[in-house]
């Protein structure tokens, strides 16, 4: 495994250049050495900070300006990247996921685990509609919705004109 002399994201030994920002690649031989393991802002960053080091994991957060415009709450404006040792890379990666960080539901619902039975039990996923499907569905719903503008503009007249002739 290489890391980025500047930005220090891991990336494959094969490859030359980083594929984050294009910079130096080096051979990780400290198993210490710092490596990137997540960007985020605020709470976010604290609580994968919490995270980790309640696993017993060492990390730092490392500040990542985006914007000098001054925050009126007094927050640092940008992201923290949050640095790991890489001996201990795989171990905070699994912690971010089992708190949910970084990672999408999708990529969640896939590192799960499901036995036969919970599959069996599952519903069948849908199959992705055909463009001229979809373009039926909208040209129907938007008559469905032109109809059901046009009864509620009839019902309120009606209704309006049935109580003009209560008092009249």
């Amino acid at each position: 495994m290489k890391v980025c002399k500047s930005c220090s994201h891991t990336v494959e030994n094969n490859a030359n250049r980083c594929t984050f920002c294009g910079g130096k690649l080096a051979e990780i031989t400290d198993k210490n050495t710092p490596v990137y393991l997540i960007s985020a802002t605020g709470f976010e960053a604290d609580r994968i900070v919490a995270a980790l080091e309640d696993s017993g994991i060492p990390c730092f957060k490392k500040s990542k300006v985006i914007s000098n415009h001054p925050n009126p709450m007094g927050m640092e404006n940008g992201l923290c990247e949050v640095m790991v040792p890489y001996s201990a890379f795989d171990d905070a990666l699994t912690v971010c996921r089992g708190i949910g960080a970084g990672v999408s539901e999708a990529e969640m619902a896939e590192e799960i685990p499901v036995s036969e039975e919970e599959a069996e039990a599952m519903p069948e996923q849908e199959e992705e509609m055909s463009e001229s499907k979809k373009r039926v569905v909208r040209i129907l719903s938007a008559i469905a919705f032109i109809i059901i503008v046009a009864l509620v503009i009839y019902g309120t007249d009606f209704i309006t004109g049935w109580i003009k002739g209560l008092f009249s």
